[in-house]
């Protein structure tokens, strides 16, 4: 037990250096397991060297399926239930084995490719053993342990993104799982904190690092493989995009939901409004009903915000910013015209514009300027072309002047002013003059706040 745990905290050290050693060492592991079914702490251990060894290496991971590795994990944790860290192992360590692997080229490469179909056989095999139901069970099981849920999270985001073979209704229930332990109360309430009191919408029991990983994996459920036929072949058109139909079946598990209640009840925490960021990306991504739910929830006004309190932390900003691009961008990937249209819109696209061109000028990035051009001359058009006018009227004069300088000069003749307007003309003239005024003051507001942004 002592040696496996040893190997799974060294094998990010020299796994680059001895890889047929390792791939002996995988050989050991797996054997140790399934001669020692009965030792809890062999197989937690064992597991979690496994898991360790998978995150390091991808070709490694292959050789894991190969040897039974996925089989191993999921009959230990089906034998021993009720241990709760060796489920918390077992999940992280099918999340390594079954997950896409961070970093991998999002272009249409061999490589690329490759890692893809080989991710979906070991998914396909990991279904067909039950790591699904193992993953639910654990969670079922120890259902007040906040790190086992995090482990949970994971493994469910791991088994589904880019996998074409499970169902809606299979897709549901981890979403579900998930969305469900992201609004457990996993501590007592604080009312007080630092002697200051805690603010009504900060006084949960909620655990930031459950939300955090929660939320990024809600996203990374959503993403597949695109069947465009550019996909891969520029920046444009990336080789894994987020899929219409699980961004609809997030919804209705309640995904968009509890992302948008972490920014109300984490407006402190850094960690959780990134991750939601992250997330919210993903799951709104060319989805028009996701993005007004967001926008309903008020998803929006909480990023914005949180980006004005940390505008100076620039990995934050930037974050914060791609999600707020996706949703600018609309379900076209141009130009999100129902959004856009609204007074709020127009004010998150100022924003947006005025924060990509900071960021743009402070890295001295010439392609980042040109986007940053691009999306202010999308999402902002000059409203050069009015509407025809239909009363006559002086060069230089609106018709409302012309129409007052005739009354005052039929009044001064002693003749009868023009016609006025009926009642229900003045009281729309009232109306639109109110909510320009109300327009006025709001952007005034908006371009105040603006100003204050800088970076360093």
């Amino acid at each position: 037990a002592n040696a496996m745990y040893a190997l799974g905290a060294v094998a990010h050290t020299t796994m680059k250096v001895h890889t047929d050693l390792w791939n002996v060492m995988v050989k050991c592991v797996i054997a140790a397991l399934r001669c020692h079914q009965d030792d809890q702490l062999v197989l937690s251990n064992g597991v979690y060297a496994l898991g360790s060894m998978c995150t390091t290496s991808i070709g490694l991971r292959e050789r894991v399926v190969e040897w039974k590795g996925v089989e191993t994990i999921v009959y230990s944790m089906a034998l021993h239930e009720e241990d709760h860290i060796l489920q918390s192992n077992g999940c992280l360590a099918l999340a390594r084995i079954c997950g896409v692997p961070k970093g991998i080229p999002n272009e249409d490469s061999e490589f690329s490719l490759g890692i893809l179909q080989a991710t979906q056989e070991i998914q396909k095999q990991a279904l067909e053993l039950g790591a699904m139901e193992v993953i639910l069970l654990a969670e079922q099981k120890h259902s007040d342990d906040p790190v086992l849920s995090r482990a949970c999270c994971e493994a469910a985001a791991a088994i589904t993104t880019c996998n074409i073979l499970l169902n809606d209704e299979e897709f549901e229930k981890l979403a579900k799982m998930i969305a469900r332990v992201m609004a457990k109360e996993y501590h007592e309430i604080e009312t007080v904190r630092n002697k200051q009191p805690v603010p009504p919408e900060e006084q949960h029991g909620l655990d930031e690092f459950v939300v955090a990983y929660g939320s990024r994996a809600l996203g990374q459920m959503c993403l597949v493989r695109s069947t465009d036929k550019a996909a891969g072949t520029h920046p444009r058109f990336p080789l894994v995009v987020s899929g219409a139909s699980k961004q609809k079946t997030l919804a209705k598990a309640g995904g968009i939901h509890r992302m948008c209640e972490a920014l109300v009840r984490f407006p402190r925490k850094k960690v959780v409004l990134s991750s939601v960021a992250v997330g919210l990306a993903q799951a709104w991504s060319r989805h028009e009903e996701n993005q007004r739910l967001a926008v309903k929830l008020k998803g929006v006004e909480q990023m914005v915000a949180s980006m004005h309190k940390w505008q100076e932390d620039e990995p934050f900003v930037h974050t914060m910013l791609h999600a707020l691009k996706v949703l600018l961008q609309g379900s076209e990937g141009e130009r999100n015209h129902w959004y856009l249209d609204t007074l709020r819109g127009r004010d998150t696209a100022k924003f947006v514009v005025k924060t990509a061109t900071a960021e743009a000028n402070n890295a001295g990035n010439a392609e980042m300027i040109g986007e940053a051009q691009e999306m202010a001359r999308q999402w902002l058009p000059e409203r050069k072309h009015q509407g025809p006018v239909e009363e006559k009227k002086e060069e230089g004069l609106s018709p409302r002047t012309t129409l007052a300088k005739a009354v005052k000069a039929a009044e001064e003749a002693g003749g009868a002013a023009p016609p006025q307007h009926d009642a229900a003309s003045a009281q729309r003239r009232q109306a639109v003059e109110a909510q320009r005024q109300e327009r006025t003051l709001n952007r005034s507001k908006s371009q105040a706040k603006i100003k204050r942004l800088s970076f360093s």
